[in-house]
């Protein structure tokens, strides 16, 4: 749902017909499936399957799928309903997080690495276009190194693999990676 309504966000295709989206899914031994989106995946899957995304408008498809999500959980936590009452939109914030992630901001971009390192002043859209978020453990088993600034390590890691800004994206370097050590290689 949320990669749909990225074609055509805001009916600049409409002219042109709108846009088209392939879903397909993926399994095998080198697929990790993304643990917080089990119940999200078999809600769009029983979507699919009732064709409900080719008849129905996105904002009716995502209330739906919503309200599903909800059903297949009960209900909202009762933490989050309290601090939405009390107003107190930070906790609301940490407690309706849609995917809770343990990921990390890793560098993919060697001109921005060089710049932070430098503590050059880098704009918001450099940075989104530099960088990725990958899971925290992935990033270990890759030994990725953290970028260090102002003399101590940050939150942020440097990519240091193959990067295939059109289509693989960082998956180009674990592929590789993951072929090293299949065939017996190692990192000390």
């Amino acid at each position: 749902i949320q990669v749909g309504g990225r074609v055509n966000r805001h009916g600049e295709y409409n002219a042109h017909g709108g846009g088209e989206v392939y879903d397909f899914a993926l399994s095998g031994a080198w697929i990790t499936q993304h643990p917080a989106a089990a119940v999200s995946a078999e809600v769009l899957r029983d979507l699919m399957d009732r064709g409900e995304l080719n008849k129905t408008s996105p904002a009716d498809i995502v209330t739906e799928a919503m309200k599903q999500e909800l059903r297949y959980s009960g209900s909202l936590p009762s933490d989050l309903i309290q601090a939405e009452k009390e107003k107190n939109y930070p906790k609301v914030e940490e407690l309706g997080r849609v995917i809770d992630t343990d990921t990390r901001f890793v560098i993919i971009d060697p001109r921005l690495e060089e710049a932070l390192r430098n503590h050059e002043k880098v704009d918001f859209n450099s940075l989104l276009r530099g960088s990725v978020q990958m899971w925290s453990n992935k990033i270990n088993s890759l030994g990725l190194k953290q970028i260090t600034r102002y003399g101590r390590a940050s939150d942020m890691y440097s990519w240091e693999y193959e990067y295939d800004p059109d289509f693989l994206g960082y998956m180009a370097g674990v592929l590789r990676h993951e072929t090293f050590l299949s065939e017996g290689g190692a990192i000390i």
